[in-house]
């Protein structure tokens, strides 16, 4: 059975979030040859623009809280325990930044030693051109969809799902058409299609 999966399932796993532990068993069974997980070769690296803009979003919280800590240091009672916090606030969204961009590096040599890239070939780029508006898709996740559907268009595999946490970006109708034509069902988060996975694993699928 094919797994496809985008850029969320790396970032699951690196950042240990919510669906992380699916992902790890999604891997699991990929590692035993009960399934294939492909993903683009693309969403290998996109999550960089993700830790990339959540970095920035914590030195801007960083430097929103600097006025206010100022503020609170001139009343003396208070003046050692803020240097302290702002010590501790520094120190946590500098490491925190640095950690996730070392996860992810870890999670991405991982997940390419066990999984299947698809190409990011011309023909990608053009279905993803071509899918943008339609599809009401941003680039990114345009570019995703291509690289799904060319796979599927080239290789019609017999039983094949999309799992994603995009809830609203790979919903559109249109798109769960297509790839429902091409035999690939889409679910919105991991641990959903870890139950479907089970599900048709169980029943010799």
């Amino acid at each position: 059975m094919i797994v496809y999966v985008e850029s969320n399932f790396i970032l699951e796993i690196a950042l240990l979030q919510e669906q992380h532990s699916a992902c790890e068993e999604l891997l699991e069974l990929c590692v035993n040859g009960r399934i294939q997980i492909l993903l683009p070769t693309y969403a290998m690296i996109e999550p960089f623009g993700t830790l990339f803009r959540r970095r920035a979003e914590r030195n801007r919280l960083a430097s929103r809280l600097n006025p206010v800590l100022r503020e609170l240091g001139r009343t003396a009672p208070l003046s050692e325990r803020v240097e302290e916090a702002k010590v501790n606030i520094e120190n946590l969204l500098g490491a925190s930044s640095e950690d996730e961009f070392v996860r992810w590096k870890i999670a991405r040599s991982r997940i390419a030693s066990i999984a299947e890239l698809i190409p990011f070939e011309e023909r990608v780029l053009q279905v993803a051109a071509a899918s943008e508006v339609p599809l009401n898709l941003a680039p990114p996740d345009a570019v995703i969809y291509a690289s799904v559907r060319n796979h599927l268009s080239e290789t019609r595999p017999a039983r094949s799902c999309f799992l994603n946490r995009n809830f609203a970006d790979f919903q559109d109708p249109a798109l769960l058409s297509e790839l429902n034509a091409l035999g690939c069902k889409v679910l919105p988060a991991f641990d959903q299609g870890l139950s479907y996975v089970r599900g048709m694993l169980a029943r010799g699928g």
